[in-house]
Parts: C-alpha cells; sequence; structure tokens
C-alpha cells in the first residue's frame, strides 16, 4: 500500500526541521547524536531529540543508512537518547511514529514504548472531495 503522506514527508528540508526543532526547544533542551563507522567519517545515522520548557521529552528523529538497518544502531541512539531525557529532567518521554513505517514502531514498542493516541490527516488532495460527499 501507497503511503498518502510519503511525498509531503519527503519534501521535508532540513533547515527548516532545524527551525522547528529549535523553536521547540527554546526555554529546554535539544541534543543531536551523529554516528559514523570508523574510519570513514561520514555519518551512516543520528538523533534528534528535546526536551521542552515544559519538560517534555521527545525523540524527534532517527534515521538509519538502509544499509546499515537492522544491525542495534537505531536501537542503541534511542537508548542513549532516554538516558539523556532522564538526565534532562524530561518528565515524560514520548515519540512520533508516521504509520506505514513498521520498523520504527517495533523498535520503540521493544524499548518500551506503547501506542497512546492516533492522528487521522485527510490529504490534501482528498479536502475538496470530502468536503462534497
Amino acid at each position: 500500500m501507497d503511503w498518502p503522506f510519503a511525498a509531503e514527508m519527503g519534501g521535508v528540508l532540513f533547515a527548516g526541521r532545524k527551525q522547528e526543532l529549535l523553536h521547540k526547544a527554546r526555554g529546554g533542551h535539544f541534543r543531536i547524536e551523529i554516528a559514523a563507522a570508523q574510519p570513514d567519517p561520514n555519518p551512516i545515522a543520528y538523533c534528534l531529540s528535546t526536551v521542552t520548557k515544559d519538560d517534555c521529552g521527545e525523540i524527534d528523529s532517527v534515521f538509519v543508512t538502509p544499509e546499515r538497518q537492522r544491525q542495534g544502531i537505531g536501537t542503541e541512539l534511542v537508548r542513549r537518547a532516554l538516558k539523556w531525557l532522564d538526565q534532562s529532567g524530561a518528565a515524560s518521554k514520548r515519540v512520533v511514529v508516521a504509520e506505514g513505517n513498521p520498523a520504527a514502531r517495533a523498535l520503540y514498542e521493544k524499548l518500551g514504548f506503547l501506542p497512546r493516541t492516533t492522528t487521522m490527516q485527510l490529504p490534501i488532495e482528498l479536502w475538496t472531495e470530502t468536503a462534497s460527499r
């Protein structure tokens, strides 16, 4: 099944995402951990985490290059992020997982995260069609 929001997510540029995360962490904390496999200095994975001024901790983004997936790198990055959230005084910890990403969902569930809510969104191309129903 094609995920209707894939094009939207693929168009997210790091510069815009960076500004969003910096704004979110204003008055709180922001952390980026980047992993590389030595001796190659090129990044193979990263994890972005924030703690808001209200002490809400979130793992905002985790990425592992496709050729390095399923090797425990994402798990280790999330474990380190959870430790950092603890040390930063986060009163809660959450992660938002995009629908259609079962590997990410399995990773977070393995580490103890449980679904709490489901947010449903109507794709833009269906706005006018739905309004006429």
